[in-house]
């Protein structure tokens, strides 16, 4: 995310992960740590306040099992919990025999703009294929990006991005064309990468998995489960209520003018 032009801002009790300029939700979340419930009030004004500036809708990520506390909190706040938990997976290999669909291979540059538009809206998607562009091509020491897409008959099913930085990639932005999911599309793609080792030798893989039928998949593959939280979002109906602004008036207080006589 930070290779895209995001950045991050750490409060005690958790971290936000903000890029105004593609305000969707994985782009904007926070990961709630270790919050207390005498210092929850402080922790979720401070972080509403970062993104509501920007008018940009985030989402909170909680690790399991969900603090009562935390849970009254943002459902008082707005925020409903995703049925599915996020999960993350990670493994060095994985099993032969696990089917997927379509051909697999590496995007080329023209593919940049449609493949944008398969993670973001149409309105963010031009600031988000430039970011793709750039970290593609003017990388950090160290570190790449490998877009992967999934074809079957001139057809494109699903794409995925492989952030790779020293022996460790992980995937991100694994996406599915609606018709085509269930098709294990993105068990194709992760299969693809792992076994034509896009990350290095002996590289560790990482994937974030928010489909609990894709979390099954995963695990048949080989990925061990690392953690699971919940993810709390705010209705396609919320809208955010500001208070209106009072007119500006004469201060109630002037210097003087001059210095008193005398």
């Amino acid at each position: 995310m930070l290779s895209l032009g995001g950045f991050t801002v750490g409060f005690a009790g958790g971290t936000l992960l903000l890029h105004d300029r593609i305000p969707a939700p994985r782009f904007n979340f926070v990961t709630v740590d270790r919050v207390g419930a005498s210092r929850q009030t402080g922790f979720f004004e401070r972080a509403l306040d970062q993104y509501f500036q920007r008018a940009v809708r985030p989402t909170f990520r909680v690790a399991r099992p969900v603090p009562p506390y935390i849970d009254r909190t943002l459902r008082y706040l707005g925020f409903a919990p995703r049925e599915d938990a996020l999960e993350i997976l990670a493994g060095r290999r994985i099993a032969a025999h696990v089917p997927g669909c379509g051909t697999a291979h590496l995007a080329d540059d023209e593919d940049a703009h449609d493949l944008a538009q398969l993670w973001v809206g149409e309105k963010e998607s031009p600031e988000f294929a430039s970011a793709l562009d750039i970290l593609r091509h003017h990388p950090n020491p160290g570190e790449a990006l490998l877009p992967v897409v999934v074809d079957d008959n001139g057809e494109r099913l699903g794409a995925a991005l492989i952030y790779r930085r020293e022996r460790r990639a992980l995937f991100f932005g694994v996406s599915t064309q609606p018709l085509a999911r269930g098709r294990g599309v993105a068990t194709g793609l992760v299969r693809y990468a792992i076994r034509s080792r896009l990350g290095g030798p002996r590289a560790t893989y990482a994937l974030l998995s928010d489909s609990a039928r894709l979390t099954r998949h995963l695990v048949r593959l080989g990925l061990r489960r690392l953690r699971s939280m919940t993810v709390y979002e705010l209705g396609a109906d919320a809208q955010l209520s500001l208070p209106p602004v009072p007119p500006l008036g004469p201060p109630h207080w002037r210097p003087p003018r001059s210095a008193p006589a005398g």
